[in-house]
C-alpha cells in the first residue's frame, strides 16, 4: 500500500509538470531570448530612467514589448551594478524597454510594499512583464528570482552574439 501511494504521487507530479509545460509555454528564460517578428510602430527600446516617484509600473508599460523595470537607487551597490548590467545590455536588445526606476538616496525611508505591491520590500527589485502584460517574472520578499532571471538572461545573450573580431598583422 505504502508503495502504491508513492507511485500515485509521483505520477501526479509527473502529470502537474507536463500540464505546467503545456498550459504556459516556453520556460521563462526561452520567452525572454525569443526577440518579436517585429517592434510594434510607435515604442521605442533601450533604457528608460524614471524618476520616483511612481505609483504604477504597468502603468509605464509599452504594449507589445518584453518590459523589464528595475527599482534601483545610487546609494545601494547591488542596484548601480544591475543598473549597469542593464545599460550595456540594452543596445543587444532594442526590442525590450528596460524602464530603471532610481528612488534616490533616501530610498530606506519610502514604503515600498505600498508603493511598488506587496512583494518589494528592497531593492534591486526587478519586475518582468510579456508583450501581452502579464507578469512574466517579479521578485518577492523571500526570493530574487527575477533579478536571478535577468541575470541569467544578460549572460547567454551576451555569450551568443557574434563577437567582432580584430586582426592585426604580424609584419
Amino acid at each position: 500500500m505504502k508503495y502504491k501511494a508513492i507511485a500515485v504521487a509521483t505520477l501526479a507530479v509527473f502529470i502537474a509538470a507536463a500540464w505546467c509545460d503545456l498550459t504556459l509555454g516556453p520556460p521563462p528564460i526561452d520567452r525572454l531570448r525569443a526577440a518579436p517578428d517585429s517592434p510594434p510602430s510607435g515604442s521605442v527600446g533601450g533604457v528608460h530612467q524614471v524618476v520616483a516617484p511612481v505609483s504604477n509600473l504597468a502603468e509605464l508599460r509599452q504594449n507589445g514589448r518584453i518590459n523589464v523595470f528595475a527599482i534601483t537607487a545610487d546609494n545601494c551597490p547591488d542596484a548601480l551594478k544591475l543598473r549597469e548590467s542593464i545599460t550595456s545590455f540594452a543596445s543587444l536588445r532594442p526590442d525590450v524597454a528596460f524602464q530603471i526606476i532610481d528612488l534616490g538616496p533616501e530610498w530606506r525611508k519610502i514604503n515600498l510594499a505600498e508603493k511598488f505591491g506587496a512583494n518589494c520590500t528592497n531593492i534591486p527589485h526587478v519586475v518582468i512583464y510579456n508583450p501581452d502584460g502579464t507578469v512574466l517574472a517579479q521578485d518577492s520578499p523571500v526570493d530574487k528570482s527575477a533579478v536571478n532571471l535577468l541575470l541569467d538572461w544578460m549572460k547567454i545573450e551576451r555569450q551568443t552574439q557574434p563577437q567582432t573580431l580584430s586582426h592585426k598583422s604580424n609584419r
